[in-house]
């Protein structure tokens, strides 16, 4: 019997004061053929905190981490990958 052992993986995007880019690369994403990866929203602290925006987009595979203060690029998705 064969299985689909096809790898998790985490896909890290960075937000800062743009929800509505993240959000159309999150509606986006709802159209990959490949099923097994979580996308991981790294908020990086936003005058507007964009939970609500995004979890009103009901993709499950979504995890919105807020950080408090602006990591940067680098920092930011260093940041990211140590959540996964």
């Amino acid at each position: 019997m064969a299985t689909d052992a096809r790898p998790f993986i985490s896909i890290i995007t960075l937000n800062y004061n743009q929800t509505g880019f993240t959000c159309n690369f999150i509606e986006s994403a709802k159209r990959l053929i490949y099923k097994n990866f979580e996308i991981l929203v790294c908020d990086m602290g936003s005058v507007e905190d964009p939970t609500d925006h995004i979890n009103a987009l009901q993709f499950e595979k979504v995890r919105v981490l807020r950080s408090n203060t602006n990591l940067g690029f680098a920092g930011g998705n260093n940041w990211g990958m140590k959540q996964a």
